[in-house]
């Protein structure tokens, strides 16, 4: 038997019949969902880089390895069909799984992914407070240029940086002025916003 792939499930999946807002439809139908067949000159690397990090065995390392392809499709696919619940997904390394958060119903939605695939109990569900959606806009709002004429316009010409870090599902400000962590603080609250005191690698586009 065959193997279906990630990406030709995906597409199998957008030729189907259903309507693509039913939950059902919405999942990537089954199939494995590790790719052992692709050579890359980089794997030897890529195993090692995953060995020294994170303590793995060359044989952990190499399995861990042959999810990255669904991963990332996954991770495209689920942003596209569950813009306003998708939370993020990624990959704890020691011990393994594959982490996937939605802001509701997280339980039900992974539970149907794991029936999918044959390596299913690998993704982990996780309920968070914000969607991606909602992230990247607060990401929006600080850096490009978008504050207006309220509080945040203070913020122009300062200096400071921005990451979104899905692993505690909030935006992260790092910065060395007072000022840029006080009027932060005042604009935004704390469970969506971390800020966090250090040296800046980035200046602020905000203009």
């Amino acid at each position: 038997m065959i193997a279906v792939g990630l990406a030709t499930a995906l597409l199998l999946s957008a030729c189907g019949s259903k309507s693509a807002t039913d939950t059902e439809s919405s999942l990537p139908p089954g199939g494995t969902i590790r790719d052992e067949e692709i050579p890359s000159a980089s794997r030897p690397a890529a195993v090692e880089a995953l060995m020294n990090a994170y303590g793995l065995s060359a044989e952990e390392a190499e399995f861990q390895l042959g999810f990255q392809g669904f991963v990332i499709d996954l991770r495209e696919s689920l942003a596209s069909r569950f813009p306003d619940e998708f939370g993020g997904l990624w990959v704890n390394r020691n011990p393994f799984a594959i982490l996937v958060a939605f802001t509701n119903d997280a339980d039900v939605r992974v539970e149907e992914l794991q029936s999918q695939f044959t390596e299913g109990e690998y993704l982990t569900p996780l309920e968070v407070d914000h969607s991606l959606v909602v992230l990247d806009e607060v990401v929006d709002l600080l850096t490009n240029g978008k504050q207006g004429t309220g509080e945040l316009a203070a913020l122009e010409g300062r200096v400071f940086d921005v990451r979104r870090q899905l692993t505690i599902n909030r935006v992260v400000v790092v910065t060395e002025d007072p000022l840029v962590a006080s009027t932060i603080a005042s604009e935004l609250p704390p469970n969506i916003v971390v800020i966090e005191g250090g040296p800046t690698t980035t200046t602020s586009l905000l203009h």
